[in-house]
């Protein structure tokens, strides 16, 4: 009270959680009714003789139920010179598996859904994916995880929002066949090499990074859980974007995060 007036009361709004990689999903217990801020970074592709790509941000504000159930899901990044193994945790494809040769892994996406269950259910439920970077090859780096489209190597495509690299599929990155980095995780998984030698300059490359998506965000579907995103923004790995930490940086290449902020209540 001050001399007279009436009491007044000031309440204090604050609830984050953050998610670091654990190798299986998470729970995020929506505590109010209420606009929630999501930020989002993939993983990095592992390294050969060229660097993988590096992860994609994504962030936007959803508006979530109190008692609502979302998942969780951050992804690893790619493992270097490995052969046929070291896939990143949620999409990122394995290396080829060639007995003399080693290149890096794909790095994994890190995403929110709707629905429970192994990396590998529910991918049709996710409301916000980053994608993760291809892994190096040889003779190229890895594509970068993307935006809409993920980066390409010299010869492996990045995912888009509706198909993905060669080798990959929805919400995982390809493997390659004989030698040659791993395709990045994403909306749809970047591509890896299918054959050729040992050493082969047309096959032993970096695979592609994966698509990022965000229903809402102009140029991805509308998810059908109905959870549509504002202030939606989407930067590809090879771009400038929020550090985990604090401050910026190009791409994302260290451990990978999910936070989730309550923003304002109804």
């Amino acid at each position: 009270t001050v001399f007279g007036t009436a009491p007044v009361t000031f309440y204090a709004i604050y609830y984050q959680s953050e998610y670091y990689y654990t190798g299986t999903e998470q729970v995020f217990h929506t505590p109010v009714d209420g606009w929630y801020k999501v930020q989002l970074w993939g993983a990095k592709g592992g390294n050969d003789e060229c660097g993988g790509g590096k992860g994609a941000y994504v962030s936007g504000e959803v508006h979530v139920s109190a008692g609502t159930k979302l998942y969780v899901y951050v992804g690893a990044p790619g493992a270097n010179s490995t052969h046929g193994t070291g896939a990143g945790y949620n999409g990122g494809g394995n290396s080829g598996a060639s007995s003399g040769g080693s290149s890096g892994s794909g790095g994994g996406a890190t995403d929110i859904r709707t629905s429970s269950g192994n990396w590998t259910e529910g991918l049709s439920s996710r409301i916000a994916v980053a994608a993760g970077g291809g892994g190096g090859g040889m003779h190229s780096g890895g594509g970068y995880g993307g935006a809409l489209v993920g980066g390409n190597s010299n010869r492996q495509s990045g995912g888009t929002q509706t198909k993905a690299g060669n080798r990959g599929g929805f919400g995982f990155g390809g493997s390659s066949q004989v030698d040659g980095g791993g395709g990045g995780g994403g909306w749809y998984g970047g591509g890896a090499s299918s054959g050729g030698g040992l050493g082969d300059e047309r096959n032993d490359v970096g695979g592609g990074g994966g698509s990022s998506y965000l229903s809402g965000f102009p140029g991805c579907e509308v998810s059908w859980t109905g959870y549509v995103f504002r202030n939606p923004q989407m930067i590809a790995g090879n771009q400038r974007m929020p550090a985990p930490d604090g401050g910026y940086e190009t791409g994302h290449a260290g451990a990978c995060r999910a936070r989730i902020q309550l923003i304002s209540i109804d």
